[in-house]
């Protein structure tokens, strides 16, 4: 009996700087982690994947390391990322015969994506294709991208944030930014650090920012403790900050990412332009949660700005409802499964071709069979090498005798000198003063010395 092959899982992965979500058709968003790894330096082995390792940032020992593989939407270390992405990869159940739908940034260059597709295909995906975050974006908010009408989307994530304007399925204008949610962190460590003296960590920076931050002003302003090392003392030391001293501490990213759309828009044809100014500017990721941003951007752009839904722009933790949600046979398809279909898929990856059976893959070789072909291709290229230097092999027989058309069998060769009369009689003479085949068609192949 044939063996039966095990279907693979269709998946779509955002690896985004700060979170790594896995969508799985059918299913639904099935895991919602941070992308940080721990890694233990001393024996290269992974020690924690997500939450377990974000709890590690700034908290773990000399011989552990929790790093972030990923900085501004790319790959920063390799072998960190292909680890984390087979652990998701795994989590969900996918194996080697997964097909992975990847979000990059628009703005990557060749290299970057050929990395990020080398490094999920070491994970162990079978196929990867990539889409742009601003076209998933738009596809997880509901936006019409396959139809004539323009849409912008504006995702600010924790490394990059990507303004682009969609039309009939594909990205007219765009406009990457490498900063997001980290330079706002980054900046508000720097705004302790030189106001008040107080050396604080990134994550207590972010933790500040969701608590009080804003792009802009509140009707109530916001207060917030922070605790971190005093500069002057070396103690420990704790403040109280407000949203108006964050949002001071953030106006230089906010400034540089609405002047980032501003240039969107002006790149902008008319005839989206107008379409943009009916339907409004669509704001996605973690870093349109930001209080007030949707108001910063209405004020410097004159449009209207529409914060997508939590669930689906990603910008909310998922729980895992692996086991709770059914199957799609036999059910309505969710609303993420209807915008994940509206998608303008490569050829090879269409949902069309999800419901046909997998090609049949041959079977892996095994370690002996792989030791049988090395140890038989080496021996004939042993084989090859001692004629070539005997000159014995064809190429170097030809060379000895360039009168010869080809190679005659040793079988042949004996039949005829078994045939040929004996030396000294008549006819050997005659058969040695008779020209060669090539003499008689006229070409002379080798020299030919005749009396």
């Amino acid at each position: 009996c044939g063996v039966r092959l095990r279907p693979g899982r269709e998946l779509a992965i955002d690896l985004g700087t700060a979170n790594t979500l896995v969508f799985v058709r059918g299913e639904g968003i099935v895991v919602f982690e941070p992308s940080v790894v721990a890694i233990d330096e001393r024996s290269g082995d992974v020690q924690a994947v997500g939450e377990e390792a974000r709890r590690m940032i700034g908290r773990t020992p000399a011989a552990i390391r929790a790093i972030r593989p990923l900085r501004h939407g790319v790959i920063a270390d390799f072998d960190v990322t292909a680890a984390m992405l087979r652990y998701f990869i795994g989590r969900v159940g996918g194996g080697a015969f997964s097909r992975v739908m990847l979000c990059v940034p628009s703005g990557i260059t060749k290299v970057e994506r050929d990395a990020v597709e080398e490094a999920t295909l070491a994970a162990g995906a079978r196929t990867v294709s990539l889409i742009e975050e601003p076209m998933a974006a738009a596809i997880g908010a509901g936006l019409p991208v396959a139809e004539a009408q323009g849409s912008m989307v504006v995702d600010i994530g924790g490394g990059t944030t990507e303004v682009a304007v969609l039309a009939l399925g594909g990205i007219v204008v765009w406009e990457s930014l490498r900063l997001g949610g980290y330079e706002m962190d980054d900046a508000l460590v720097r705004h302790l650090d030189t106001n008040a003296r107080l050396l604080i960590g990134p994550e207590t920076a972010e933790t500040a920012k969701i608590a009080c931050g804003s792009a802009w002003p509140l009707d109530g302003e916001v207060k917030t403790d922070v605790a971190g090392r005093d500069r002057m003392t070396g103690l420990l030391r704790r403040t109280t900050v407000d949203s108006g001293e964050i949002r001071h501490a953030l106006e230089s990213t906010i400034e540089t990412i609405t002047d980032a759309v501003v240039r969107t828009l002006e790149s902008t044809p008319p005839e989206l332009a107008a379409d943009i100014s009916n339907r409004g500017i669509v704001l996605a990721g973690g870093g349109g949660l930001l209080r007030g941003m949707d108001r910063r951007l209405a004020a410097e752009t004159n449009v209207p700005v529409v914060l997508a839904d939590a669930e689906d722009a990603g910008a909310a933790p998922v729980a895992d409802t692996r086991g709770q949600v059914p199957p799609f046979e036999g059910s309505a398809p969710s609303r993420n499964r209807r915008r994940f279909d509206q998608c303008a898929w490569p050829q090879r990856f269409s949902p069309s071709s999800w419901a046909e059976p997998s090609p049949p893959r041959r079977r892996p070789r095994t370690t002996a069979s792989v030791r049988r072909s090395l140890r038989r291709r080496c021996s004939t290229r042993s084989s090859t090498e001692s004629k070539a230097s005997t000159g014995t092999s064809r190429a170097g027989r030809r060379s000895l005798t360039p009168g010869r058309t080809r190679r005659r069998s040793p079988r042949r060769s004996r039949w005829r000198r078994s045939r040929m009369p004996a030396a000294g009689t008549c006819a050997s003479l005659a058969h040695a003063s008779r020209p060669s085949r090539a003499m008689r068609g006229g070409t002379a192949r080798g020299e030919y010395s005749g009396s």
